[in-house]
């Protein structure tokens, strides 16, 4: 059987990283690559891992036992009225463990739900040719086919998939030389998987990769669609901050393949800092960056606004005006996330010393805020190798939340190298569900997750 990583290396998020540059380069403009017409059809939208109160995730079999044995890994349907998770197979009789069953998984997927259909897009590790394979788990939930088994996969993040009634919709980026990447967006056909380009942008500045270095990274990805257009974003983000410079939307006309920029948003008051491990970074005062559905946070901790701006509408909501400022003494770092018909806002703050250094101060605030209103979430929970934080919410639908509202820790006996048995840590993530209203209210009364086979 395989056995788990230590428990840091297990609760460990993977982003991606990129080092400091040794010189700047201009940042170009997009570019098509080729004329094409009309795509697909119907309304564009953009996909989700939660559809109709239902929310899909995969897990493997060590969190549902609480083990370091981590056993197979499927694809689960959590329902949130019922606070049950099912794998997603009406196979009868199918005792999920093979590739026979519609929702066995090799690896973590990230999921997306298009109607009753389910898509997994896997990460494939091959010795030199890391890459994903996208998949269909039919409306029956009784087979997974292969769309595409080999699509590429650069060192962009990747943020969403896109639906029309014909084709999916992605978005890649790979090193075209040794500064420069080049991103495609790809129409992908539902019934055969045939994928074809349609829109390309190049030369876009690679940050530190290869030996013609830049001070900065740009790539796009999707954060709406609506009729027959998708929305995009460039983030303009240089390798020493983790905040981006600049943030430019833009829409791809899928009635005739044409890309349109339509605004950019750039972050002002650059300030400089060293983490208490050396390591040096920087970020902005007032700061853009994107969310769903067309929306845009806008952080000022000059004047200590957060808002959210629909980039479609121009409308601007102010989620609160009460953001502790920066200044020499201390700074804040403020994260906004969309969660049902409001938004989550998460507040952290930081001490800052003499020499440029800074260092958490606390645990982060969290607040929900909706229909005018902002209410701070009390909810915290705690293990040993990642002490108190707040709770996790994953979901909101129909006034259900369904969170990561507390950690399972235990030991397992492990032998180390001199054949000594030890005690290994483990903490696994509790999942359930609350109502929305008890949870405003300050309840920490979730109702656990019942897996059932």
């Amino acid at each position: 059987m395989k056995k788990l990583l230590p428990l840091a290396a297990a609760l460990a998020f993977t982003l991606t990283a990129c080092a400091a540059p040794a010189s700047s380069a201009a940042v170009p403009t997009a570019t098509e690559a080729t004329e094409l017409q009309a795509i697909g059809s119907g309304e564009v939208h953009i996909l989700t891992s939660h559809r109709d109160g239902m929310y899909y995730q995969t897990f493997q079999q060590c969190e549902i036992d609480h083990t370091d044995q981590i056993g197979r890994i499927l694809v689960y349907s959590i329902d949130e009225m019922t606070n049950t998770a099912r794998p997603a197979c009406n196979v009868p009789d199918c005792p999920h463990d093979s590739t026979a069953c519609p929702a066995w998984c090799d690896t973590s997927a990230a999921l997306f739900v298009d109607g009753d259909k389910l898509y997994l897009l896997a990460s494939v590790n091959e010795p030199e040719n890391y890459h994903y394979a996208l998949q269909k788990i039919n409306a029956e939930r009784t087979q997974q086919t292969t769309l595409v088994a080999d699509l590429p996969h650069g060192f962009v993040p990747i943020g969403a998939l896109a639906a029309d009634d014909e084709n999916l919709y992605w978005i890649d980026g790979q090193t075209s030389d040794a500064s420069h990447i080049e991103q495609i967006v790809y129409a992908i056909s539902k019934t055969d998987g045939t994928t074809r380009e349609i829109y390309r942008w190049q030369d876009l500045p690679a940050g530190p990769q290869g030996e013609d270095r830049t001070d900065t990274i740009s790539y796009y990805s999707f954060i709406g669609a609506a009729n027959r257009k998708l929305y995009l974003c460039r983030r303009d983000k240089p390798s020493d901050s983790y905040t981006c410079t600049q943030v430019t939307f833009g829409v791809l006309d899928l009635a005739d393949s044409s890309y349109t920029d339509l605004a950019t948003y750039k972050a002002e008051s650059r300030r400089e800092y060293t983490f208490t491990d050396g390591v040096s970074s920087a970020a902005y005062d007032h700061n853009y960056y994107p969310l769903a559905d067309c929306y845009l946070a806008d952080i000022n901790c000059q004047t200590g606004d957060a808002a959210v701006l629909n980039i479609l509408t121009g409308e601007r909501t102010l989620l609160t005006d009460s953001l502790p400022i920066n200044t020499q003494e201390q700074e804040t770092d403020c994260g906004i996330s969309r969660f049902g018909d409001g938004w989550l806002l998460q507040v952290s703050q930081w001490s800052l010393e003499d020499d440029g250094s800074r260092t958490i101060s606390g645990v982060p605030a969290v607040y929900y805020c909706a229909d005018g209103s902002m209410t701070e979430l009390p909810q915290k929970r705690h293990c040993s190798a990642r002490g108190t934080e707040p709770i996790r919410l994953m979901d909101v639908q129909n006034g259900v939340v369904l969170a990561a509202y507390d950690y399972w820790t235990g030991t397992v006996p492990e032998l180390d190298k001199d054949g000594e048995l030890l005690a290994q840590s483990l903490a696994w993530e509790l999942y359930g569900t609350i109502p929305l209203e008890d949870l405003l209210a300050g309840s920490s009364n979730f109702t656990p997750l019942q897996f059932v086979d």
